[in-house]
């Protein structure tokens, strides 16, 4: 899309002294339609060819297959190696075996250390048989107590139940109050209040 102006000008003008017919000889076309379709001009660049310095011939791509490289052997420990693996071997699991039996040692004299602690314990514990109280005494003791118990709640309930009384008495003689002083001043009166109480 071409939004610039379509500038025509004389090819008659000199080129010696352009100054002085420029404004007598341009003529300049504004169109303001704009180009449905706009020709796309495709300029094809000039590609130069490289020379190819070095060619290698179809025969040599196309034969064999692809390179492998020869796989490696293993090592191989010789006569000595093994057998100084082998004493080395027999000397770890001797110093293992060594190790496991003075560690079983150990526990075993920390066991024994214990049971010993335990049945001293044991000896210097000696049950005394109570001689105190006996069976009916015991039963009449918490009978007591259950009584006394069951004194102090009826009481409590009783207290509370008074005092709910209280509140109640009290909540009647101000709703009665505020009702009569209502129905005096009849601009404050609510006529429905009484379907909120």
């Amino acid at each position: 899309m071409n939004l610039m102006p379509t500038v025509k000008m004389d090819d008659s003008i000199s080129k010696e002294n352009p100054e002085s017919k420029v404004e007598s000889n341009v003529e300049i076309e504004i169109s303001d339609k704009i180009p449905e379709e706009i020709p796309e001009v495709e300029e094809v660049p000039e590609v130069q060819e490289a020379p190819v310095k070095d060619t290698i011939p179809h025969e040599d791509i196309f034969t064999g297959g692809p390179s492998v490289q020869p796989v490696k052997k293993k090592r191989v420990a010789t006569e000595k190696q093994k057998a100084h693996l082998e004493k080395i071997r027999l000397k770890a699991a001797a110093s293992y075996k060594l190790k496991r039996e003075q560690k079983e040692l150990e526990q075993d004299k920390v066991r024994e250390e214990k049971e010993a602690k335990a049945k001293e314990k044991e000896k210097h514990v000696t049950f005394q048989e109570p001689t105190g109280y006996s069976q009916k005494q015991l039963d009449h003791a918490i009978n007591q107590a259950l009584e006394l118990n069951e004194n102090r709640r009826l009481k409590r309930k009783e207290a509370k139940q008074s005092l709910k009384k209280q509140q109640i008495e009290t909540k009647k003689t101000i709703s009665v109050i505020s009702n009569a002083v209502q129905k005096n001043n009849p601009q404050e009166y609510d006529i429905w209040a009484d379907c909120f109480q």
